[in-house]
């Protein structure tokens, strides 16, 4: 059963808040009696990500000017 927060009490209050997070528990803040968010606890040893290194190489082509057809696809031109 997750611990109830109002907006308001996550504003003055989230050190306090975040205290049962780190525990385990889940947070369901509600804004005007409705639920707006989650906060959970995020687990330790996901996969390492290095988004700037990527394997391979780009071709030198992808950074030529696009010709009028595709500029009209994206909708910078007319």
């Amino acid at each position: 059963m997750p611990i109830i927060v109002d907006f308001r009490q996550v504003k003055a209050h989230l050190p306090q808040i975040l205290d049962p997070v780190r525990a385990g528990e889940e947070v369901l803040i509600t804004r005007a009696g409705r639920a707006c968010a989650r906060l959970v606890r995020v687990e330790e040893g996901g996969v390492s990500r290095h988004p700037a290194r990527i394997q391979g190489r780009v071709d030198p082509s992808f950074f030529d000017p696009l010709i009028t057809a595709e500029r009209i696809a994206w909708g910078w031109a007319r």
